[in-house]
């Protein structure tokens, strides 16, 4: 009877113990589903003038553009971005997030819809 009771037991904990692992490894997923890091270049066309454009991507929701600071926000394969300043962009991600391209943008900004960013190595 003491046997049975103490496999019963190993069982349960065992289960508890798989759940456990299950639970954080969702949490974890959903967590990174919601951040990107590293620098992304794109290259701009304005007219005759071809730049490039590299934006800084942080875990803490953050990115830097040269001097432009701001925060951005991502839901499902779409990457939301607001600087600062006011100027927003929306961006559609690839599957893989290693590249986006600008889908829409505020004010002047939005001379660079159209253009991909890739991600540097």
């Amino acid at each position: 009877m003491k046997e049975k009771l103490l496999e019963n037991k190993k069982a349960v904990i065992g289960i508890i113990a798989a759940l456990i692992v299950v639970i954080a490894f969702i949490g974890i997923s959903k967590y990174n589903a919601s951040r990107i890091e590293g620098s992304y270049t794109g290259k701009i066309t304005v007219l005759f003038s071809t730049s490039k454009d590299t934006m800084t991507f942080s875990k803490d929701k953050t990115l830097k553009e040269g001097n432009n600071k701001g925060t951005y926000e991502i839901e499902g394969n779409t990457l939301r971005i607001e600087f600062d300043e006011g100027t927003t962009m929306k961006a559609k991600l690839s599957k893989d997030r290693k590249s986006f391209v600008i889908k829409s943008a505020s004010g002047l900004t939005s001379m660079i819809e159209g253009t991909k960013y890739i991600k540097n190595k």
